[in-house]
Order: structure tokens, then sequence, then C-alpha cells
């Protein structure tokens, strides 16, 4: 349930100011607040929830303007809702016209709120922006600068035999802990000590020709083929004594897992050295690499991003972790 905030005229921060002191109209926040369309960004935003059912929703102009800091200054959502309680000028931006110390919204619903909302919501809250911006002629639309790029991700880069054997010790991780969790007598033979001893001496190795490449990933696939099973059959037997959350997430882990060995079986298979929407990382299973053809750089990976600059603002107009032509937009 959302309920408008009345904006009705106040002193401002009378407990801070007792002697008439104003905040400082040059501040960089104060600035901002001038600019923004709070009117279109609270109808955006009450879109969002009902008019009378359910626990009544933070304010909009609250909500954004945590976000807006959030981005401007890099920050966590922690430490945004600190800055919050400390700064006079962040409470003036959030729509607050008296200063206050106490907690007004807890740092989980920021990130739950923006979950709800979606991008949709934050493509029609920067039409809105851009609107105010042309209006007062502070954009002016026409020419402007297109650029493609790749955003980091934080992986290191990925081999195929380094990914098989992060996904193998994960699998052999995964049945000592059910075992342990669970209270198991029965022994799994995974072989981890043999296979981590083969990966190790294979990654000793200085000068790695393609025969001794393509000997260690099939030999992984096997070992990983075989723990993978391994794993499936003792959750079907007792996977039932595991929390449903947990069970759910060792599922999903070991559905990216087993993506990742069909898809590095069908290269190793083919001799290939790509497959569709292929997997890089285990833990970051949506990274895709992306081909840009840079000296010393051929292949990127992280989302791709197309950027526009028109005067002195940036707008990001497509971001994607799949590879995509950006002639088409």
């Amino acid at each position: 349930m959302y309920r408008p905030k009345d904006r009705h005229t106040l002193p401002l921060f009378p407990e801070l100011f007792p002697l008439g002191g104003v905040l400082r109209a040059d501040n960089r926040w104060v600035r901002l607040a001038d600019v923004i369309p709070w009117g279109e960004v609270e109808e955006l935003y009450r879109a969002y929830f009902s008019s009378d059912r359910g626990r009544p929703a933070k304010d909009a102009r609250l909500f954004c303007g945590l976000l807006i800091v959030k981005h401007v200054d890099r920050e966590s959502d922690e430490d945004v809702v600190e800055r919050f309680l400390e700064s006079p000028y962040v409470q003036w931006f959030c729509g607050y016209e008296r200063f206050v110390t106490e907690n007004v919204i807890n740092p989980s619903l920021l990130s739950k709120t923006r979950k709800r909302l979606g991008a949709k919501f934050f493509e029609d809250f920067e039409r809105a922006l851009i609107g105010v911006l042309v209006e007062r002629k502070i954009l002016k639309p026409g020419s402007h600068l297109l650029d493609a790029t790749v955003v980091p991700a934080n992986i290191t880069f990925p081999t195929d035999a380094k990914l098989l054997n992060r996904a193998r010790v994960w699998v052999v991780e995964a049945i000592g802990t059910l075992r342990k969790r669970l209270n198991l007598k029965e022994k799994v033979r995974t072989y981890c000590r043999v296979a981590r001893l083969f990966f190790v001496n294979f990654q000793k190795k200085r000068k790695k020709t393609k025969a001794m490449i393509r000997l260690a990933r099939g030999k992984i696939l096997r070992y990983l083929r075989r723990n993978v099973r391994q794993l499936e059959e003792l959750l079907k037997r007792h996977g039932r004594g595991l929390a449903t959350r947990e069970r759910e997430a060792l599922r999903t882990r070991l559905e990216v897992i087993k993506t990742i060995y069909a898809q590095q079986h069908e290269m190793w298979k083919r001799k290939a050295r790509s497959v569709k929407e292929r997997i890089v990382s285990l833990h970051l299973p949506h990274i895709r690499a992306i081909v840009r053809g840079k000296d010393g750089k051929a292949v990127e990976f992280g989302p791709k991003a197309l950027l526009s600059w028109t005067g002195r603002f940036a707008f990001l107009d497509k971001l994607a972790f799949e590879a995509y032509n950006e002639g088409l937009f």
C-alpha cells in the first residue's frame, strides 16, 4: 500500500538551526533536488503499490533520493542509510523538512524495493528526468556520440581445464558436506586426491601442447561426470533430510555444473573452441565472453554496455550479457 506524503511547507531544520540558519543554496544536493521531477517520480512509484491494502510503503522521494545518493557516491545500502542520518543536506534531498536521527528505513528494504520495481520503473524515471533537462535547456538534444564497451566482471581469466576442475572441486565438497550434515556412513569414492594431483601436475607444466590440453580436459571431464552422478544419487536418496532452501540451492548449482559439463564435452568431442551461450564462470554463470578484437585483449568478460553522450551527460542505452550488434540501436 502507498500513501502520498503531505507536502506542506515547514521551516527547514528548526532543531538544527535554532538561530534562523539555512542550508547553503549552492550545495550539490540542494541544486539537484530542484532538477528532479519528484511529482512525476511519485506517480510512477505509487503505481507499483496498492492504494488500500498491505503495509504502507516508504515515501517515493525517500527511496529514490537514497538510490541517487548511493550511486552518485558509490556507497553500499548500509552506508547510504548511515549517511542519511548524518547529513541534513541528504535528508533535505530526500524530502525531509525536519532533521531526524532515528532509523527511518532498513538497508535491506532498498534491495527488496529495487527488485519489486524492476528495470521498467528506472527507465521511466530516466525519461522523466531527461524531459526536465530538455525543458530547462540544460540538455540540448541533437548530435550525440555512441560507444560500446564491456564492463569487466570480477573473474579470473577462464580456461577450460581450470573451469572443469573448479566444478569438480565444488561437487566433491558438496558430497562431503552432504555426508557430514546427514551423518551418512556409506563411503563415496570420489578420487578427489588422484584428480587433484593430476590437475596440479598439469598446471605446473610451463609449455602445454594442444595434445596435453586435450588429454587433461578429457580426464577431468571423466572425473567430473563420475562425481556429478555420485552427488545426484545422494540427493535422490537422502535429499529430503536437508532444508528446502538448501536442497534447492544445491540442485540449482548442480544444474549449472551439468550445463558446463555438457558444453565442455561437446567442444572436446568436436575439437571446437566455442559453443552457444558458453559458461565461463562457475559462480557467475551469466557472464559471457564478448569478442572485441582489441590489441592484447581480443576477448573480454562481462556485460556489454552501449553508451551515448550528449553534452555533459552520458546515458546507458542498453546493457546485456549476450553479445549484440550496437549498429542496430
